[in-house]
């Protein structure tokens, strides 16, 4: 990359860095770890895309494959925990600072209505198994 793209590409990108850095931050738990997705996020959409302007959705979505490739895991039988997949990530992406729906969509790859609609089904199947598990106590 030129100098003159290099400068173009930080423009484009240093309004995002903070709130990618909140978004890994929200994710991996580690202050080092979100540092270090951010920054390899950077420097990919750098290499793919030159000194074209990402939009957000975009860097969401570059943030969060990176950290749901190594670190998201189920933890427990919470009902949260026990979603499928695709509801678990509707959820936790569109509660994380900053991030509207739109960006979700980007991430996800799915319309905003679909993250709308996971969203619903994972709060009804939370609210079923939460009181499930309260009457087995």
């Amino acid at each position: 990359m030129k100098p003159d793209q290099l400068t173009d590409f930080e423009n484009a990108v240093g309004p995002h860095v903070e709130f990618l850095y909140r978004v890994a931050m929200a994710l991996t738990g580690d202050a080092n770890r979100a540092e270090d997705v951010v920054v390899a996020t950077l420097e990919d959409v750098a290499r793919s895309l030159g000194a074209a302007a990402p939009d957000r959705g975009l860097l969401l979505c570059e943030v969060y494959q990176r950290v749901s490739d190594s670190a998201m895991q189920v933890m427990s039988d919470t009902p949260f925990d026990l979603l499928p997949r695709s509801y678990r990530d509707a959820v936790l992406l569109a509660s994380l600072p900053d991030v509207r729906l739109a960006d979700v969509a980007a991430a996800l790859g799915i319309p905003v209505d679909t993250v709308r609609t996971r969203r619903r089904r994972a709060f009804a199947l939370m609210y079923r198994r939460g009181d499930e598990n309260s009457l087995r106590a």
